[in-house]
């Protein structure tokens, strides 16, 4: 696996999927979760007050951007809850979004 680290604003990232998270109970996400929730006109704090993502450790949900970011795709991740959240708990998180983005078809690039 080759890793790049770049700096800049995550909702511009030329990538095939963008990876974010988000605490259980957040219901305006902030930082770069935030910045991609604007992009996509609120479409992550839909989710977050429909019920249909509540930031569980581990759980997922994939969104399509449809034109309005250069990646096609976001992927929420859970990270549970934020006075529970520790290295394996970021472990956690990260393997599931690891194993998320492994079964997406087209997904070579990912950014988080």
């Amino acid at each position: 696996m080759e890793v790049n680290v770049v700096q800049g604003d995550i909702a511009q990232q030329q990538t095939d999927c963008i990876v974010v998270n988000l605490f259980e109970g957040v219901t305006e996400p902030g930082g770069a979760t935030g910045a991609v929730d604007r992009a996509l006109e609120g479409a992550i704090r839909s989710l977050v007050s429909s019920g249909d993502f509540t930031g569980e450790a581990g759980s997922t949900a994939l969104l399509y951007t449809n034109g309005r970011l250069p990646a096609a795709r976001v992927l929420v991740v859970g990270l549970g809850g934020r006075d529970a959240f520790d290295l394996h708990a970021a472990r956690k998180a990260a393997a599931a979004a690891l194993r998320a983005v492994a079964k997406l078809k087209g997904v070579s690039r990912f950014a988080t």
